[in-house]
């Protein structure tokens, strides 16, 4: 659990969000490594589909506006000699070199300016 995400997502996700695509973003930050901001769990777990009270295709309908306000990024990963993994949603940083999370536009963010 990863309440400083939850945290961040409640103060400063962006207000052109729905209330279903804000909600949907508190509940997959709840789910998500704070280290990494990668998702725990399977978006389509039916634990995570109960917390956001979505439908397996409401998810995704989520997801990809989600992506589209550039409030989730989309990653692949796999080894070099595999095919490609599904793709896993994470909530985005800022600057991949500096691991700082993407909300740098709204002042304040809990994790990228060092308070507590």
């Amino acid at each position: 659990m990863a309440i400083k995400l939850v945290t961040e997502v409640m103060d400063w996700a962006p207000s052109r969000l729905t209330h279903r695509e804000h909600k949907a973003l508190i509940v997959l930050a709840e789910n998500a490594r704070l280290p990494s901001r990668e998702i725990w769990d399977s978006v389509e777990s039916p634990r995570l589909l109960r917390r956001a009270r979505l439908s397996q295709r409401e998810m995704y309908a989520v997801i990809a506006a989600l992506i589209e306000k550039g409030c989730l990024v989309n990653h692949v990963w796999a080894a070099e000699t595999t095919a490609p993994s599904t793709p896993s949603p994470g909530l985005p940083y800022r600057d991949q070199a500096a691991r700082q999370p993407l909300m740098h536009s709204l002042p304040g963010s809990v994790l990228g300016s060092g308070r507590p």
